[in-house]
């Protein structure tokens, strides 16, 4: 088996995610008339913190904040517009493999707003069998 403090530390490096990250936009202008609501959401991640519970296993903890946008459109013409940020933390549960493998497991985007935070949640499950040995 691959050394264990290289493996998480490998983790560490592999959980690195550069932002902002633009998650879309959900609502319309509206059908009839252009009126409507739209909400556009940016994730911006923070450090993630890898908890090493011993003998190859442990919990991650990605924290991060995400910018909603929501703009007001009456007749197709954008009227009010407001920011607000929405903070979450996706946590997961990690195992090393023998052959130097990870496997996540029970990844859950807490404080998740719409698509606040899904680059995040993503990454996490992303990586789930990746190499870390």
């Amino acid at each position: 088996m691959p050394d264990l403090n290289q493996m998480v530390q490998n983790l560490k490096n592999a959980l690195n995610l550069q932002g902002p990250i633009d998650e879309g936009t959900d609502g319309s202008h509206g059908p009839i008339l252009g009126t409507g609501d739209t909400y556009n959401y940016v994730t911006y991640p923070e450090a993630a913190t890898v908890i090493d519970g011993g003998n190859g296993a442990g919990t991650i903890n990605y924290p991060y904040t995400c910018r909603q946008r929501h703009k007001h459109y009456v007749a197709q013409a954008e009227t009010a517009t407001s920011d607000r940020d929405i903070h979450g933390v996706v946590e997961g549960h990690y195992d090393f493999t023998f052959s130097g493998k990870v496997l996540m497991s029970g990844v859950s985007n807490h404080g998740k707003e719409g698509r606040s935070g899904n680059a995040v949640e993503n990454h996490m499950n992303s990586l789930n069998g990746a190499n870390v040995g």
